[in-house]
């Protein structure tokens, strides 16, 4: 069981790989930012296991599974920061310099407030079996993403411009072998999924935990993988583009969960545990905001200040989970 684990984890980083590059060359295709790369474009293709593994456990009827996906995966891609400001430090003062990035970050706590709000208050109305909370939350992405590419057309002074280093069958290629690597990581997400799924339950671990730590880890190695690359290739506003940019899409998967859901409404049916997830990955989302805003220049082992804040914030999670779980 472990070695499929280590099987499909070992796709995925090949596939993310391959994400991150050509994304880059289909932004400088179409003429757009690494920043925007990162936060729409890559974003998209790294949070597809996510969907898969929540889509399927809303399928099932383990609504706190989905949940557990969804919220335990953005507070594991806030980690993904701290190795941004170790491996490439300058790169916090690069982005700082993007709203598109600062704007990402603040709608996906909005997003994160909008369902904590939901699971409290369990609302009873929808369309169909759809609930409301979950189509605001859908109307919500569709704005910050109009939003965010406004963004960057007007950086652009409202042109979009190929970029002379892509020519068009280079972009058509770049978006094939994009495609390409989506593809494999979807198949290696759900093999992921389901291989991880048996070996919680070879340990007796809670349904909430198993979503919130171990397939939250393991569906968000696209992201660590495509935010490792994108360091290397000295692209830090990708990476930073890739936490924000998937932790936003991630809430957005509440609704598409909501569709396969037919026991209810999927966010009225979350347990309130969840809400310890939710309010610290909203709390450390802020921290990682200010720290790019105001980079802190005291470093303790390398580490600077905020990410040790984003490190003990999810470590206490961690615990939490495990003990309550």
């Amino acid at each position: 069981m472990w070695l499929l684990f280590l099987v499909y984890s070992g796709l995925i980083i090949v596939a993310g790989t391959q994400l991150s590059k050509n994304a880059e060359l289909v932004s400088d295709g179409l003429g757009l930012s690494k920043a925007w790369a990162g936060t729409l474009l890559l974003s998209i293709g790294t949070s597809l296991p996510e969907l898969v593994a929540s889509c399927r456990a809303a399928m099932i009827g383990a609504p706190d599974l989905a949940g557990g996906n969804i919220f335990g995966s953005n507070l594991f891609n806030l980690l993904i920061l701290i190795l941004v400001g170790i491996l490439y430090p300058r790169g916090l003062y690069r982005a700082r310099r993007k709203r598109g990035l600062i704007v990402t970050a603040l709608f996906s706590i909005i997003l994160a407030g909008i369902s904590l709000v939901a699971i409290v208050v369990k609302l009873p109305w929808g369309i169909g079996w759809v609930g409301l909370d979950s189509i605001f939350v859908f109307g919500m992405y569709l704005l910050a993403s109009a939003i965010i590419t406004g963004l960057e057309r007007n950086r652009n002074g409202g042109r979009v411009e190929a970029d002379n280093k892509t020519t068009r069958s280079g972009l058509a290629r770049a978006l094939y072998f994009y495609l390409l690597a989506a593809a494999i990581i979807v198949f290696a997400g759900v093999g992921l999924t389901d291989t991880s799924k048996l070996i919680a339950l070879e340990t007796g671990l809670g349904e909430t935990m198993i979503g919130s730590i171990l397939i939250a880890a393991a569906t968000s190695l696209p992201e660590l993988a495509t935010s490792i690359t994108s360091i290397c290739m000295g692209l830090p506003e990708m990476a930073i583009g890739v936490v924000f940019g998937s932790n936003l899409f991630n809430i957005l998967l509440f609704f598409f969960g909501d569709i396969f859901y037919r026991e209810g409404l999927l966010l009225g049916s979350l347990s309130f545990q969840h809400l310890v997830t939710a309010v610290m990955g909203m709390v450390l989302t802020t921290v990682a905001v200010i720290g790019l805003l105001i980079p802190s220049r005291r470093n303790i082992f390398g580490i600077n200040a905020p990410s040790w804040v984003i490190l003990g914030g999810y470590l206490v999670t961690f615990l939490y989970l495990f003990y309550m779980g």
